[in-house]
């Protein structure tokens, strides 16, 4: 199992931020009813927004992407990409809430600019082995297998 890298305790739920997602579990409000479990990627999410509590309540919103929420349409948890949470007096949730936001943040980027090097990566060497098949150094074969190749890595 990942090393869970913040926990925010809800009054019927949980917040668990891991390397690489958030998991959220809501305590059925239903007697003898299964908890309801909901599995964020961070790929899938855009953007995080802490609503942080006043006097009592606030909420952490994911925001997700327009391709992830096709892709999970079919999902039924209501709000579930909203988390609430019950504050102390000491404010220790708040704090939580915008150190869980800064870490997803700061994950975000880093696969953001992951994908941009490999991207790069993929058009340089396919533009290179174009230009090896233009000047008749490789045949239209070589090539398309080569693109294929880089394409697959």
């Amino acid at each position: 199992m990942k090393e869970v890298r913040f926990l925010l305790q809800g009054k019927k739920s949980a917040l668990f931020v891991y390397d690489d997602r958030v998991l959220i579990i809501r305590k059925s409000s239903e007697p003898k009813s299964a908890s309801i479990y909901k599995n964020i990627l961070f790929c899938d999410i855009e953007s995080v927004l802490v609503v942080p509590s006043g006097q009592d309540i606030g909420r952490i919103e994911f925001c997700i992407s327009a391709y992830s929420r096709l892709e999970k349409a079919k999902d039924t948890v209501k709000n579930g990409n909203v988390f609430q949470f019950k504050n102390t007096k000491s404010k220790q949730e708040n704090l939580t809430a915008y150190a869980i936001k800064s870490y997803i943040e700061e994950e975000i980027r880093k696969n953001i600019i992951k994908r941009k090097v490999v991207t790069k990566f993929i058009a340089e060497g396919i533009l290179a082995f174009k230009q090896l098949l233009d000047c008749g150094a490789i045949s239209k074969e070589e090539f398309e297998r080569k693109k294929k190749e880089i394409l697959e890595t």
